[in-house]
């Protein structure tokens, strides 16, 4: 499963925008209420449209707070998103729609891709082997500290029915903006229990593992701490010898462990009939608000290359303000927004980080601090008011202020008051 070609209309700030979309990697920068988010948001409800045809899961349609709001104090109609992907290895192009404010989100539209995916629903249940897509939102309201904190619930279908071992599990919450760690913890318990209880490896469970031990840096090993003395839980072993119960790490550490854990803890679920090629071999869209969330500058390099190293057939969609992580873009992965219109699009690979910051994201003179470009503002004025003989009361006004600004840089000072001696 991959998108293609996305437009949308009337979607809350954007008026009319169409992007063409990389097969792996599409990286969104701008300045903040640039539109990235609002992308992110009208792309769920673009994939949104493939749960449709599926049975017991719920889906994403456009909402009373999706509609535009123009500047003469009226909502905006139609709402429209319209997709153009491949699907289940067909070519598909279907949209969602709203037409009025006591509307719902039309559905008719959606039934190229909704049909695609009742087949696919009614393969599973009658026993076939077929790839599911893997379909995922992050946003930056994730913040996975849930680990211990809220009531475990038994997992049940819409109908109230339980639905352990349904491969449809991998869909729950898959669009909620929060996502849900709680879930991912549940099944992480049960699975080193059961593997215990066997006294033989779970193939599901270790692929999951391998994927955390790969990508957390130093992380040694990932386990259940069943002691009930310690009620450590979820429990990660560094490399140092430490270890801590996961609500211990940091928000970076937590926030990269989660989202790894999270992708392919749904890839096991969905397809594991893949057994260990789940994570290599599952497609699907992943959408990432602010991926650079928390993390240290040393992880922003080499996020990029975990994620599309572990899970290499899906398509990744996300949002940033990391130089470092646009430094990681190929041609065509970079769209750079501007007032919800693709300004331009391109790579970052082949800029440096003071490129980057200046000719993608506006910086001036991104190397310098603004304590430094206002002393090199200072000293050219002034040298150019000494040059050419200035006396304006505004020059010597600015030069006490100056001293008084920075009198800490002993340097500056005495430069200053070698200007003010030249000009007496």
């Amino acid at each position: 499963m991959r998108l293609k070609k996305v437009v949308v209309q009337n979607f809350r700030g954007i008026e009319y925008i169409e992007l063409d979309l990389d097969d792996q990697l599409n990286i969104l920068i701008g300045e903040n209420g640039s539109g990235k988010t609002v992308i992110l948001e009208a792309l769920t409800v673009a994939v949104g449209a493939f749960m449709i045809g599926l049975r017991d899961v719920s889906t994403r349609g456009i909402r009373d707070d999706d509609v535009r709001y123009t500047v003469q104090q009226e909502y905006a109609y139609p709402v429209v998103i319209e997709a153009n992907g491949i699907i289940d290895g067909q070519r598909v192009s279907w949209s969602r729609e709203r037409h009025s404010k006591t509307g719902s989100t039309n559905y008719k539209n959606a039934q190229p891709i909704s049909q695609i995916a009742q087949t696919m629903d009614d393969r599973v249940r009658s026993g076939e082997y077929v790839d599911l897509p893997l379909i995922s939102y992050f946003s930056t309201g994730r913040l996975f500290v849930e680990a211990q904190s809220q009531q475990k619930k038994q997992p049940t279908a819409r109908n109230g029915k339980k639905e352990l071992g349904s491969r449809f599990r991998g869909y729950r919450e898959s669009l909620d903006a929060k996502s849900s760690f709680r879930r991912f913890v549940d099944w992480f318990e049960l699975k080193e229990l059961s593997q215990l209880q066997k006294k033989e490896t779970d193939p599901s469970l270790f692929m999951v593992k391998q994927a955390i031990r790969k990508n957390l840096p130093n992380c040694k090993d990932v386990f259940y701490d069943f002691d009930p003395d310690t009620n450590r839980g979820l429990t990660v072993a560094l490399t140092d010898g430490r270890t801590l119960p996961f609500e211990y790490l940091s928000d970076g550490v937590r926030n990269f462990f989660a989202m790894m854990a999270d992708i392919a803890h749904r890839c096991v679920l969905l397809n594991p009939h893949l057994q260990e090629k789940a994570l290599a071999q599952t497609e699907g869209i992943v959408l990432i608000d602010e991926l650079d969330l928390h993390l240290h500058p040393s992880w922003q390099k080499s996020v990029i290359r975990s994620l599309t190293e572990t899970f290499p057939k899906i398509q990744f969609v996300v949002t940033t303000h990391s130089p470092f992580l646009i430094q990681e873009t190929e041609a065509n992965q970079l769209i750079v927004l501007e007032d919800c219109k693709v300004k331009q699009t391109g790579s970052g690979n082949n800029l440096s980080l003071e490129d980057i910051a200046e000719e993608l994201q506006g910086f001036v003179n991104p190397r310098w601090s603004n304590k430094r470009e206002a002393l090199y503002e200072i000293g050219k004025k002034y040298y150019t008011a000494v040059a050419e003989g200035s006396t304006a009361d505004n020059i010597e006004e600015e030069m006490t202020q100056a001293e008084k600004d920075f009198t800490e840089d002993t340097l500056f000072y005495a430069y200053l008051e070698a200007l003010k001696a030249m000009k007496q």
